[in-house]
């Protein structure tokens, strides 16, 4: 301490002296303090201080001393646990995903001391030397030195060294290419980090437009996504993309991704990935914005249609046509089983397992979180004043301020009034019918604007399906695209679960019947299952009977069309119990085309899930319970056959090993001095 206080004023320096006076030691354990002393000169406070030091320490030492008698508390997890690895094992998922960096960056002498522990001094001073050839002769003598290094070398060092000028900038792509070789074996090791990947991607995202160097950095940004995670790795290499201006760059990237999403799974938080890549999508650079539509494609195989609501606010026209068309295209494709990913095993302790299924359940996608809705609840509200005026154009005329206010905000909150509500729904079954189609037209855009909030407002949905009995074929068609859109982010489930479609289905109206059972079968398509669809599918079968007898051919074309496709998910026993509610002649009509539809159900039904195989118990070794004694029939025969208990041929054969327990005392006698020639091996 004589250095700081030599340096202060008078009165600071007198501060410390009465400070010192008043200051009372306590010495741990009881000790006594020396006694105090006449007032110290200048250097005396320094001492003093030291003297002080016992004082901080003395909490320490009593924390780790236990009451008399008691054994100190072990550490949480047991002494003998293994130490957890550093790049994966013993974190959580959701911390391996997080695009932080928490480690540390070590300092010059501490990369320099790992240098010269694990390397020699020509390698070292051999990397920054101004001839390539020398720099790619230390950075092959680098490689082969890291082959012969056991998992707990420090890599974060080697990295740091590595990266020293000119690092990962070296403009010679031979001693590049080397250097990523060995960035993708210390992402191998166990003390792999954020800190040291980190290094790699900044490094590698800046090369990676080069085309002979392209594919090292492809996989060993692979390697770094299976030892971290690939949510953590691709979310840094957008970070540091963004901030270059090359092309070449952003395309490859891209291309990356696209890649990686076919090896990994879906398994990216989309919300940190879609500033960098509506950027690109809005690129006037054609090369770059036909990557962004080649990754959206990806995309769209594990989200489907959904993710084309991320890009629903594009200003450009002609750009949005371009998202829809890719989406169009991915969401028809069935996405690869993975072939890569996390090594992580040891997360399992941590429940990194499950938290790694839940990302996978729905690709990891969080779309809701990317949209901006807006609450415009007033502005509808305000709109739709006039919406119940007895003259129709106004009510016409409230309907297109509706349309105004949900064109102008694309993405809407789902809380609506119930004054609004209740002026749609009237509108829906209103007597004129210019009034009636605008307000189709209005659930349309409605529809779009709430997406998944369509789920919370689905007893307005169910308003549509009268419409579906108009004889107009255009009108029938614009009420089935208005269903389409409505059930796009919800399916049909949650129309299940209540009665929605008890009356539909059973409605007299010929032309209903007809489009609803070829709609519910196109729902049915569409959802994707495991699991099945709701057990309330059943309610729909007596309207389903009704219609395959119907007189009218469509109405029985389309009910038998849709047949197969409801018995798949309420099966043919849930059917057959249908059947008690008609007559004898409809009910053999109907078991017929059951029995005729019976094996193209099975087909369609959905996978039952596996049962998990029950754990089996141990059971105790049986050839303990032996008799030691064994025939000579039975030390020639194999270990997995059953012992027989019918007599061998012509009753010659000598007594299996279970009878030889229970024989006579001369057998008994065999049988202890077979055990104790039996032991002599042993010991």
């Amino acid at each position: 301490m004589s250095e700081y206080v030599a340096d202060l004023d008078a009165i600071k320096k007198g501060k410390v002296t009465d400070a010192f006076e008043k200051a009372e030691v306590k010495f741990p354990y009881g000790a006594k303090g020396p006694a105090k002393t006449a007032a110290p000169s200048k250097a005396a406070p320094p001492s003093k201080a030291k003297v002080e030091s016992p004082k901080k320490e003395a909490p320490k030492t009593e924390t780790k001393k236990g009451p008399p008698g008691k054994k100190p508390p072990a550490k949480k997890g047991g002494a003998k646990k293994p130490p957890k690895k550093e790049g994966s094992g013993g974190k959580s998922q959701a911390q391996l995903d997080s695009e932080e960096v928490t480690e540390p960056e070590l300092t010059e002498d501490q990369v320099d001391d790992a240098a010269a522990e694990l390397l020699t001094s020509d390698i070292v001073s051999g990397l920054g030397n101004a001839n390539w050839k020398v720099r790619l002769e230390a950075v092959q003598n680098f490689s082969s030195k890291l082959d012969g290094m056991d998992g707990k070398a420090n890599v974060q060092a080697l990295i740091q060294l590595l990266n020293r000028k000119p690092g990962f900038k070296d403009n010679n792509a031979q001693v590049l290419g080397e250097k990523f070789k060995i960035a993708e074996k210390t992402s191998t090791k166990a003390k792999f980090n954020k800190r040291t990947a980190d290094y790699i991607l900044a490094g590698g995202v800046e090369k990676i437009g080069d085309i002979k160097l392209k594919g090292q950095i492809f996989q060993t940004f692979f390697m770094i996504a299976e030892t971290i995670s690939l949510n953590f790795t691709s979310a840094n290499v957008f970070e540091y993309a963004s901030k270059q201006k090359s092309p070449k760059i952003h395309i490859e990237v891209l291309n990356w991704l696209s890649e990686a999403l076919k090896l990994f799974g879906m398994k990216i938080k989309l919300k940190s990935h879609m500033k960098y890549l509506r950027t690109c999508v809005e690129s006037p650079n054609a090369q770059i914005r036909g990557a962004a539509m080649e990754l959206i494609k990806t995309l769209a195989m594990y989200s489907g249609g959904a993710i084309s609501s991320a890009f629903s606010d594009v200003s450009n026209k002609n750009t949005l046509s371009q998202i829809e068309a890719a989406v169009e295209n991915g969401k028809g494709e069935k996405p690869p089983p993975p072939s890569r990913g996390a090594k992580s095993s040891g997360n399992a302790e941590d429940g990194g397992d499950e938290e790694e299924a839940e990302v996978e359940e729905d690709g990891g996608m969080e779309l809701e979180d990317l949209i901006d809705r807006k609450d415009v609840s007033t502005d509808l509200d305000r709109a739709c004043e006039s919406i119940n005026s007895g003259a129709w154009k106004e009510r016409v005329a409230a309907l297109e301020s509706i349309q105004n206010v949900l064109n102008s905000s694309q993405n809407i909150k789902s809380d609506l009034s119930s004054d609004f509500l209740a002026g749609i729904k009237g509108r829906l079954s209103d007597n004129n019918m210019a009034v009636k189609l605008k307000a189709l037209a209005v659930m349309n855009l409605l529809g779009k604007a709430l997406g998944p909030g369509t789920k919370k407002h689905k007893e307005l949905m169910c308003l549509l399906f009268p419409l579906l009995g108009d004889s107009k074929k255009h009108i029938q068609a614009q009420v089935v695209e208005c269903l389409d859109i409505w059930c796009e982010h919800i399916t049909i489930r949650p129309l299940l679960t209540d009665e929605n479609l008890i009356a539909p289905s059973t409605d007299n109206n010929p032309n209903l019947r007809n489009a609803l059972f070829t709609w519910i079968k196109d729902q049915i398509v569409k959802t994707k299952i495991p699991p099945r669809l709701p057990k309330e599918l059943n309610l729909v079968v007596p309207g389903l009977y009704k219609s395959l007898e119907d007189r009218n051919p469509d109405v029985r074309k389309s009910a038998q069309n849709c047949l197969p496709y409801i018995m798949a998910h309420v099966g043919y026993a849930g059917m057959v119990s249908k059947l008690e509610s008609l007559d004898q002649k409809s009910k053999q009509t109907v078991q017929d085309l059951l029995e005729k539809n019976k094996e193209q159900a099975e087909a369609l039904a959905p996978a039952k899930p596996k049962p998990k195989a029950p754990v089996k118990k141990a059971e105790p070794a049986k050839k303990s319970m032996k008799s030691p004694v064994m025939s000579e029939q039975e030390e020639n025969s194999e270990p997995e056959a059953p012992v027989k208990k019918a007599p061998k041929k012509g009753g010659l054969g000598k007594k299996p090993a279970a009878a030889a327990a229970g024989a006579s005392g001369k057998r008994k006698k065999e049988k202890s001095t077979d055990c104790d020639s039996a032991l002599i091996p042993l010991l």
